[in-house]
């Protein structure tokens, strides 16, 4: 999304040079700063849940005036992204007047979002779900505790994965929250003060599902398995942030095969 030249700058000008660490953009210095905001310039405006999305006319009529204003600004800039999602601590949906279902960049079909908001708008699909259509109206909000309060849980996982087969997966066109650093986290959880070892022979590889119904097999993304209660890191391809949205039998093959327990 930006082009090579200012990557390295950003890397002169945004990164420690003790630690290699970047700056917190509330510490950067200035040049840093100014680097940021030309990246800002250069990246344009996107969906930080699939980067490469197309479906920017993407609402239900079903969507009343107000969710549809909130609804318009669906593509912004990564700085107006930030804003929104760590300064206002909300997130909205997105949206536009009905369009037929049609191929997007990455497969998904646009209209999917606007069919299922109409679909779940039904009271008695709203009832069959147990969903109070009053409550949901109001859309999704999240509830930020300090830092200090909800604090690293990475020990937290480390206790349960040692009692329950688990799977962390995540889509490679997401970034909200970027596959690559669920990964690190992933690298980084510890038993007994050691960090966690991938399984002899399954580390990272390719695992594969059916695009569509009766399609041929083809690369869906990649797998990590770990040498903990069969603990597996899972990458879905051309997915973003809501994996079954984008990549639908994808999600299904991979799901299968944790629920069976598989190889992948």
């Amino acid at each position: 999304m930006i082009d090579t030249p200012l990557f390295n700058q950003l890397q002169t000008d945004c990164a420690d040079t003790t630690t290699g660490e970047w700056y917190d953009e509330s510490v950067a210095p200035e040049a840093c700063k100014t680097s940021l905001s030309l990246m800002n310039s250069q990246v344009g405006v996107f969906d930080i849940y699939n980067v490469y999305d197309t479906c920017v006319d993407d609402y239900s009529g079903y969507d009343d005036d107000e969710r549809k204003a909130k609804h318009e600004a669906k593509k912004k800039t990564n700085r107006e992204w930030r804003e929104e999602i760590f300064g206002a601590r909300g997130v909205s949906t997105v949206g536009k007047p009905e369009k037929a279902l049609g191929a997007a960049l990455n497969d998904f079909p646009c209209g999917g979002d606007a069919a299922a908001s109409a679909w779940l708008a039904q009271p008695s699909v709203a009832e069959a779900l147990h969903v109070n259509l009053t409550y949901a109206a109001k859309g999704m909000g999240y509830t930020w505790g300090p830092s200090e309060f909800s604090g690293d849980l990475r020990p937290l996982y480390s206790e349960l994965l040692q009692k329950y087969r688990m799977m962390i997966y995540s889509g490679d066109t997401d970034a909200c929250v970027p596959f690559w650093g669920t990964s690190e986290w992933v690298r980084e959880l510890e038993i007994d003060g050691k960090t966690i070892a991938e399984k002899e022979g399954l580390g990272w590889r390719s695992w594969n599902s059916p695009l569509t119904t009766g399609a041929t097999e083809q690369r869906a993304g990649y797998v990590i398995d770990y040498d903990v209660n069969d603990f597996k890191f899972v990458t879905v391809q051309g997915a973003g942030h809501m994996v079954p949205t984008y990549k639908p039998l994808f999600a299904l093959t991979m799901i299968s095969k944790f629920i069976n327990n598989e190889e992948f």
